[in-house]
């Protein structure tokens, strides 16, 4: 079974990404974020409505990349980034 995400937003203003569950074991890598607009990024909880933060900000790599990293539950999850 292949666990693909749904990406939809407005760029220069926020992304929103459905993670299915599989994904929690690698993670969700975000491509073309805009280097000179700063996002706030947390992964939101369908089942409960809890929104668990990754910080204040995230840094994309020189490319306009940023990771999340491997989910600590593994479950569907939106991952939102929203400017700050």
């Amino acid at each position: 079974m292949t666990a693909r995400p749904y990406a939809a937003g407005i760029p220069g203003q926020v992304r929103v990404i459905y993670a299915p569950f599989l994904l929690a074991f690698s993670g969700v890598e975000v491509l073309g974020i805009e280097q000179d607009v700063t996002y706030r990024a947390f992964m939101f909880d369908p089942a409960t409505g809890d929104e668990h933060d990754f910080g204040p900000t995230i840094v994309p790599d020189s490319d306009g990349k940023w990771s999340t990293g491997a989910f600590k539950i593994f479950q569907d999850w939106v991952l939102v980034l929203e400017r700050i």
